[in-house]
Order: structure tokens, then C-alpha cells, then sequence
């Protein structure tokens, strides 16, 4: 089976570019991105796993997600794809 690709409605593909673009802003050399990109894929992969075994950190994970979404846009970081997605998603909440 394959695992839901988004966490609260955000595209984790989107969310690891997001952090990885960072990374790189602070001084990460670019050869070190992709193997920085794998971790944070595996990272995600498994908190997707995490979330299906144990419901009850959904929504702290979900939280944690739209946080870090948040603070990337607050700050000036924006990507397209990742700010749509969690705009979308917070109207959704806000319509609940």
C-alpha cells in the first residue's frame, strides 16, 4: 500500500524542498541537499507510519506541520505549492 503523501493536507514533497532550499540559504553546500533531502524523506515516511500505528499523534504531527508551513511563509519563505496546500487546508478547519 502506498502511504498518504501529505500530512494535514500538505504535500510532504513540497514541505522537504521547503527545508532543503532553507538549508542551503543558511549555508548548507549544495552537494550535501540531496543526502539532506533522504533524510528528511525518511524522516517524513515514518512519521506517516507512525501516524497510521498510533492515531494520537496525528494531530500533534499534524500541528508541528502547519506550524513549520507557517513560519516558512511568516518569514518570507514562501513556496507556491506549500502555502496553497496549507491555506486550503486551514480553510477547511476554519469552515469545521
Amino acid at each position: 500500500m502506498v502511504p498518504d503523501l501529505f500530512i494535514a493536507g500538505i504535500p510532504i514533497m513540497a514541505v522537504i524542498v521547503g527545508l532543503v532550499e532553507f538549508a542551503k540559504m543558511l549555508g548548507l553546500p549544495t552537494k550535501f541537499a540531496p543526502v539532506l533531502a533522504i533524510g528528511i524523506g525518511c524522516g517524513a515516511g515514518l512519521l506517516v507510519q507512525a501516524m497510521a500505528v498510533y492515531p494520537t499523534i496525528a494531530p500533534w504531527v499534524e500541528h508541528a506541520v502547519i506550524g513549520l508551513v507557517v513560519g516558512m511563509a511568516a518569514t518570507g519563505f514562501v513556496l507556491k505549492p506549500v502555502v496553497r496546500s496549507g491555506i486550503a487546508m486551514l480553510y477547511k478547519m476554519a469552515l469545521k
